[in-house]
């Protein structure tokens, strides 16, 4: 602040100084915490799935195994090498390793510590492939049905990509666990994303047993939670709505005509769309 005044008879300016050094190394420790907690959570929501990337990595291990078995078990029987079936199965093997290479990377890019990184234009469809490449399989060994309906040509969002992935895992996490706790014979899981008036729109439904009225306004507090001890930290759709206020987003959060629950991001269309 400063302003001009009069002292011993001649025109003097007057300034007021603030040290904020403090303020702001208090700020960046609170900034460093937020961020160790995001990647908290994720680990926590890997090693919930864990299971279903483990899967993900063993069924082209098999394939890679059934096939190198039958040309060790042919050439054992002294069966003549057609080059044509060796060529195709070697494609095979390919693109069975390069399925595998692709799932690692996700999880390693996933499990990445943050760092305070600017926001780029991110497409949510390839969000959720990533996501799905690391726990599709997790999700189909739990008996649930995903239905997808992702728009074509989808504009994308601003946002960062690991951090998004984050926030859909999560969803998907909480989803497989409201699933695994019904009776339903079906279980079923839809995501969707759309855009309307400038708006991306990105959903994640199941067919579960869906809100009480008495705890939506509650589930996005902090260590709120209706899981068993043991299951969860109650920091989920805390964080979830920490990044998507990020990108100026917000969620909106309904029960559907299934009888579960419905979560939705709601963020405007990125720069470059």
């Amino acid at each position: 602040l400063a302003q001009t005044i009069e002292y011993d008879g001649n025109p003097a300016v007057h300034l007021i100084l603030d040290d904020v050094t403090e303020q702001k190394s208090m700020a960046d420790k609170a900034k460093l915490n937020e961020l160790k907690l995001y990647h908290q959570d994720r680990l926590t929501s890997l090693g919930v799935m864990a299971a279903g990337i483990a899967h993900e990595l063993n069924q082209p291990l098999n394939t890679i195994r059934v096939i190198t078995d039958g040309f060790l078990f042919g050439r054992e029987q002294g069966w003549d090498l057609d080059l044509d079936e060796l060529f195709e199965s070697l494609e095979m093997v390919s693109r069975q390793v390069i399925r595998m290479t692709e799932v690692i990377q996700n999880v390693r890019d996933f499990s990445r510590e943050d760092r305070d990184r600017p926001l780029h234009d991110v497409v949510a469809n390839h969000a959720f492939n990533n996501v799905f490449l690391m726990i599709g399989r997790q999700l189909e060994a739990h008996g649930i049905e995903v239905h997808k309906d992702f728009a074509v040509g989808l504009p994308p969002v601003r946002a960062d990509l690991h951090r998004l992935e984050q926030v859909i895992m999560n969803l998907l996490v909480n989803a497989r666990q409201a699933l695994d706790r019904c009776s339903r014979e079906r279980k079923k899981i839809r995501v969707s994303t759309s855009v309307k008036d400038g708006l991306i729109r990105i959903e994640v439904s199941d067919n579960a047993t869906g809100i009480p009225d008495d705890i939506r306004e509650k589930i996005f507090q902090p260590f709120f939670t209706t899981k068993e001890a043991g299951m969860g930290t109650g920091l989920g759709l805390s964080i979830c709505q920490s990044i998507v206020n990020e990108f100026c987003g917000h969620f909106e959060v309904r029960n559907n005509e299934m009888g579960g629950a419905t979560f939705a991001v709601v963020a405007p269309v990125g720069r470059l769309a």
